[in-house]
């Protein structure tokens, strides 16, 4: 799927009322989320830097 159809078919998602979006920690738990019927799954930024132990001020490479 090109980006620009996946921002398309994201943008929908926000149309039928509120989007929920899970946030996911690590692999299993996308897995989990995608397996429960997630439409969409976040991402915890929070965590990245964590496992990298990088602080909120650093930019993750």
């Amino acid at each position: 799927m090109s980006n620009s159809n996946a921002a398309r078919e994201f943008h929908a998602l926000h149309q039928n009322g509120l989007l929920i979006l899970p946030n996911a920690w690590d692999a299993g738990s996308a897995r989990i989320i995608e397996h429960a019927g997630a439409k969409a799954i976040a991402t915890s930024s929070a965590h990245a830097r964590a496992r990298r132990r990088v602080g909120d001020s650093r930019t993750v490479n």
